[in-house]
């Protein structure tokens, strides 16, 4: 890890993951400090894991299937981890961003 870097971007939900890609494409050193883990509320939280559960719901219904909460909780969990495996951890090292987990701040 380098102890400069032309761009410091704290946060790695979208808009901070883009940030880092389009700094990185342009070539410039950069590091991502995120506290948590990367892609923010939509990919771990939010989006992800809420349509996961609706649409297994909605083809259990379709099927007269009953379903049990922490099964869906842990599918649900499952996609997020590998949504964020694939579509962010594993980009960044691509693109040759540094990643720090932790909180950042200014002075």
């Amino acid at each position: 890890m380098r102890s400069e870097y032309d761009v410091v971007i704290i946060g790695g939900g979208a808009a901070g993951f883009s940030a880092a890609t389009v700094a990185a494409e342009l070539g410039a050193e950069t590091l991502l400090v995120n506290a948590g883990p990367l892609g923010g509320t939509c990919v771990n939280f939010g989006c992800v894991p809420t349509k996961t559960i609706l649409s297994r719901l909605a083809l259990a219904k379709r099927m007269g299937v009953a379903l049990k909460l922490p099964d869906l909780v842990r599918e649900a969990l499952e996609v997020s981890r590998g949504l964020r495996v694939e579509r962010y951890e594993g980009l960044l090292d691509s693109l040759g961003v540094d990643y720090v987990d932790g909180r950042g701040r200014f002075r």
